[in-house]
């Protein structure tokens, strides 16, 4: 199978989850403040990064694809400068994208990551040290930001990103009181290239004090596997739940 660049893939498919822990100035708030209410059992004692799955867990014949806090950081940052010069519509939604990737920068020292690619999706499962902020979260990929295009220049070609986020349903063995899941669809055009697609399902869960997050992108461009993505999301949440 050939290679993936997954450094470059993980940041683009996980950068919903980062806004959570941010307040507008992208600085990370209390544990009270973002937590919600989230439940207060003592956070587990094990490494996080102990608490991944590990490859039993992921679709027959899924092969590990190394990543590491440091490889995301150089992403984040090159990102980040890009996204800055940006031009959003709507407008009152460059904030929260400039935030949510600055954010990814500054959490990539408190978070384990491991991804899987099998059968043309990637699988990647990232546990934070701490509960991220949801409420803002919804706000960020919701209402008006629910639908956002960013133009901008990538390696001296103008770029033009559109992405679309709905809401899905959390599957039975995670709480929604302190769970939040949703399907983004980004439309990509690159200078001549024609228009590109990548669909991703995201997931998110307060679980004793830390966050864990579950993504599932199809590589092609074709559908999300939910069927898959709500087993693994599952057993990422029971495994921290049970965890000692």
């Amino acid at each position: 199978m050939r290679r993936v660049h997954v450094a470059g893939i993980v940041f683009c498919a996980s950068i919903g989850m980062l806004l959570s822990g941010c307040s507008s100035n992208g600085s990370a708030q209390s544990d009270a403040a973002a937590s919600g209410g989230a439940a207060t059992a003592p956070a587990p004692t094990t490494p996080k990064e102990q608490l991944l799955l590990d490859q039993a867990a992921f679709p027959a014949g899924a092969q590990h694809q190394p990543i590491t806090p440091e490889m995301l950081k150089s992403q984040a940052d090159k990102v980040v400068d890009t996204t800055q010069s940006a031009q959003v519509t709507p407008a009152q939604c460059g904030a929260h994208q400039v935030d949510l990737k600055k954010a990814l920068a500054n959490a990539v020292d408190d978070v384990a990551a491991t991804t899987y690619i099998a059968d043309g999706h990637m699988y990647l499962e990232m546990i934070f040290g701490h509960p991220l902020n949801l409420d803002q979260v919804k706000t960020a990929i919701s209402g008006p930001c629910a639908n956002v295009t960013m133009k901008m220049s990538l390696g001296g070609q103008q770029a033009e990103t559109k992405s679309t986020s709905t809401a899905v349903a959390l599957p039975g063995g995670v709480d929604p009181a302190h769970a939040y899941a949703y399907r983004q669809v980004v439309t990509t055009e690159l200078g001549p290239q024609g228009p590109t697609q990548s669909a991703s399902l995201l997931g998110y869960a307060q679980v004793r004090g830390m966050t864990v997050a579950m993504n599932e992108v199809n590589l092609g461009g074709g559908t999300t596997d939910q069927a898959e993505f709500d087993k693994l999301f599952t057993a990422a949440v029971q495994k921290v739940e049970q965890a000692k």
